[in-house]
């Protein structure tokens, strides 16, 4: 009698042990870097740089900007390709890599831009699934261009 009831006490413990794996919440997935940049199209919420000497400065939704950038979007795709669309509704081909092991540099390049093909380099890269922030420096048509982008995801 007393084995049976030990055998009964021991197949009632594996039952509720394994019952209570099943309860446990599962931790959310973490998405890497690479999945975050290309799981949406990127719009820029504020911007501040400098170009050639002279400040531009976008706010969605602002009223004191220098230029809209309320079209403008960044598409990048997990091939090294990509797109970017200006506000006025151009559409041009990216390629572009990440730089460092970290992942927070990034170097992409506009195809066909008016002036010739554009380099870009982006430092000090923040993502998540809601932000994408960075450092830009860039030579558009001889003229020095650095600042602070904010994007979101484009709507």
């Amino acid at each position: 009698m007393k084995q049976i009831l030990l055998s009964f006490l021991a197949i009632s413990f594996l039952f509720i042990a394994c019952n209570k794996d099943d309860d446990e919440p599962q931790q959310p997935q973490v998405k890497d870097r690479m999945e975050l940049l290309t799981s949406v199209a990127w719009q820029i919420d504020h911007l501040y740089q400098v170009q050639g000497g002279q400040k531009a400065y976008y706010d969605r939704g602002g009223s004191n900007n220098t230029y809209n950038y309320g079209s403008d979007l960044l598409k990048f795709n997990t091939d090294g390709s990509g797109t970017y669309t200006t506000s006025a509704g151009n559409s041009y081909t990216i390629e572009w890599q990440f730089d460092n092991a970290g992942k927070t540099e990034i170097s992409y390049t506009i195809n066909g831009f008016p002036n010739g093909s554009l380099d870009i380099k982006l430092e000090n890269v923040f993502l998540d699934e809601n932000n994408f922030r960075y450092a830009e420096m860039y030579t558009n048509n001889g003229l020095h261009t650095g600042g602070s982008v904010y994007r979101t995801p484009g709507k």
